[in-house]
């Protein structure tokens, strides 16, 4: 299944329909999370993959694998982010309020989507994987 633009409200997780704003609030209720917005991933086989951006509260360490579980507490399997990025910097907002996740979806490099092994991504130079140190830190993550 391959969509022509990409939505922001919706990704087709491997033919299930992901609505991006019931992901993010779960996510945004964990105490360490400030904000999250959700992306697709392009994938090969399964044509998105849900990946979500996390702004981190100020003075927060958040565990990558805590806000993961604390997600799978709250939704079904599927819509849990299998790719998860952290940063510091707020979303970017249009005058009205929302996130913009057209730049969002250009400035995060998920890697190599495939499912093995460790999967890269970035939001800022190799050095910034610190989250004590780090303005954009980022664990990939790939729950099977």
């Amino acid at each position: 299944m391959r969509r022509s633009s990409p939505s922001s409200r919706s990704t087709a997780a491997g033919g299930e329909i992901v609505y991006c704003v019931e992901v993010e609030s779960a996510l945004a209720a964990h105490p360490a999370v400030y904000e999250a917005a959700v992306i697709g991933v392009p994938d090969e086989m399964m044509g998105e993959k849900v990946g979500a951006v996390i702004v981190v509260r100020p003075g927060a360490k958040p565990d990558a694998g805590d806000i993961l579980a604390f997600a799978r507490g709250r939704m079904a399997d599927f819509k849990v982010p299998q790719y998860l990025a952290m940063r510091q910097e707020p979303l970017a907002r249009n005058p009205g309020g929302k996130v913009l996740k057209a730049p969002l979806r250009r400035s995060v490099d998920w890697g190599e989507a495939g499912g093995v092994g460790p999967i890269a991504a970035e939001l800022g130079p190799p050095d910034r994987f610190d989250a004590d140190a780090a303005p954009a830190s980022v664990w990939p993550w790939c729950p099977r």
